[in-house]
């Protein structure tokens, strides 16, 4: 897709040109690509549809999961797809902002909230002298601009355990934003973000029209995010070591597909974070093995789940009993239930 202006969110900072010349293509092509496995694919297809369904009423849609499982990945996936589109594109009387992603501050207000939504759409809020509140101008640039979705990620943080005032106001606000521009809004954020919603059934209930989840790959055969898709997934890293002829194990052998899961506990995040030290580290010495593997692996941040266990040394089938051990261990905390 080719976008042609900055997007108008603001969880867009890993931006390529901060990274500088010190960094290969082969490392920037698995930090940036987005990999459109089955549940991100099904995810994107919720999101749009509720994006499609704006104009007719406020709707609304959902979008959860742990960390690190590609939540604002998708939320940029969307706006670069939104705005690449001809009938978003700027003319001489109009900028069209048809979708405005933000994250939800900390310590959030309306008034907050609104200042960062101004500030995604390139406005400064209103002085106290301009005779106009922020509220006023927000309303006139969803107008005016036809703002047409609202993505509020890191929505945890309206939980009463982070938020220090009433989340009442808040959530009244977002939904009187629907009801008059018959917006689409997504909330966007942690498992434990459902809670939430809970004292608020009506909004809960515009917030229905699309329930999308992203988990982390599970050490399973069967069911969402299981061993197939990991794989399909790393298979996605290893044509990139082939085009750039990096060497490198193939990563998705049956020796390497369970080490990697284990490794990485089947975070997406933490796979790209593991995939892209093997790579340096193989650019740089002509390639890698099982042992130069462990090393890099030890010296990472996210290994102590593990303990001493060597996960590129060990036998494959004590790597798969750890990993079928594991897997059964966590499999409640990333699975809630949702009843």
């Amino acid at each position: 897709m080719k976008i042609r202006r900055p997007l108008p969110i603001d969880i867009s900072g890993d931006l390529p040109k901060r990274l500088g010349n010190s960094i290969s293509d082969a490392v920037q092509e698995i930090y940036y690509g987005t990999i459109m496995h089955r549940e991100f694919k099904q995810a994107q297809e919720g999101l749009n549809e509720c994006f499609e369904m704006s104009g007719f009423e406020g709707i609304g849609c959902k979008l959860l999961g742990p960390p690190g499982t590609g939540k604002s990945r998708l939320i940029r996936y969307l706006a670069a797809d939104i705005y690449s589109r001809d009938e978003f594109q700027p003319t001489d009387t109009l900028t069209p902002l048809p979708l405005l992603a933000i994250r939800v501050p900390g310590k959030p207000t309306i008034k907050r909230i609104v200042e960062k939504l101004l500030e995604s759409a390139g406005h400064l809020a209103p002085s106290s002298r301009s005779g106009e509140s922020a509220e006023m101008r927000l309303n006139r640039l969803i107008r005016h601009q036809g703002v047409r979705m609202i993505i509020f990620d890191e929505v945890q943080h309206l939980l009463r355990k982070f938020a220090l005032t009433s989340t009442n106001d808040v959530m009244a606000f977002i939904k009187t934003l629907m009801d008059e521009h018959a917006l689409a809004v997504c909330f966007a954020g942690m498992p434990e973000s459902e809670a939430l919603l809970a004292p608020f059934p009506e909004l809960n209930q515009r917030l229905s029209y699309a329930d999308t989840r992203l988990h982390d790959f599970q050490f399973l055969s069967t069911g969402p995010s299981n061993l197939g898709d990991f794989k399909k997934y790393v298979g996605s890293f290893n044509q990139v070591l082939i085009n750039h002829s990096i060497k490198c194990e193939l990563l998705t052998s049956d020796n390497m597909v369970s080490r990697l899961w284990l490794a990485t506990k089947g975070s997406p995040r933490l796979l790209t974070k593991l995939i892209i030290r093997f790579v340096r580290f193989a650019e740089k010495n002509n390639g890698i093995n099982f042992t130069q593997m462990q090393a890099i692996y030890e010296s990472c941040g996210f290994s102590g789940h593990v303990g001493k266990f060597q996960v590129f040394k060990a036998p494959i089938h004590k790597v798969n009993e750890r990993a079928h051990a594991y897997q059964a261990q966590s499999f409640d905390t990333k699975y809630p239930s949702t009843n």
